[in-house]
């Protein structure tokens, strides 16, 4: 038996269509409530939103600094394409991953707390890494006059990734 509520806006809406969607936000957030009331599954839960947090700023603060170079036509950045410039700064994909550093018994609170680790990716020329670290992140920082408030360590560790498709050859 469906039943058919009547039209919101010229949009007809069943009762098992309501149904459904309520099904899909009860068990999100029950899967959420699971998430938080497990002490190891709450860590785990915060450690991936805080890096997913500082991902998007970075890439963010990148492109507020690309944007601002480009408005005031920058020698520095008028050797690349500022299509291809975009494109890298807005895909998640080619920004280092930083992460917190695990927390051990014999490390101190403080000086844990205070640092981030970026890890570098194995597949990046000298050329991007200048170009996202050298030329964007110090113009972003000058742009938004602040700075990190963590300081972020450079891991001699590589992060295996695949190489995205549309890689410019430099």
């Amino acid at each position: 038996l469906v039943l058919e509520i009547p039209p919101v806006d010229g949009y007809k809406v069943t009762r098992v269509e309501i149904e459904e969607i309520l099904k899909i936000a009860h068990k999100n957030q029950r899967s959420k409530y699971v998430k938080l009331t497990d002490p190891n599954a709450k860590a785990l839960y915060s450690r991936r939103v805080r890096c997913n947090n500082r991902n998007i700023e970075k890439r963010r603060r990148r492109l507020l600094a690309l944007s601002d170079l480009v408005n005031e036509k920058s020698r520095l950045i008028s050797n690349y394409d500022v299509n291809e410039l975009e494109q890298i700064v807005q895909d998640r994909r080619y920004h280092s991953p930083e992460r917190s550093p695990e927390r051990s018994p014999n490390s101190s609170f403080e000086h844990s707390s205070n640092e981030i680790i970026v890890y570098d990716l194995s597949w990046r020329s000298e050329k991007l890494k200048n170009l996202l670290r050298d030329i964007l992140d110090k113009h972003g920082f000058e742009v938004r006059k602040s700075s990190h408030k963590r300081r972020r360590i450079l891991s001699e560790e590589e992060e295996r990734t695949e190489v995205p498709k549309e890689t410019p050859a430099w």
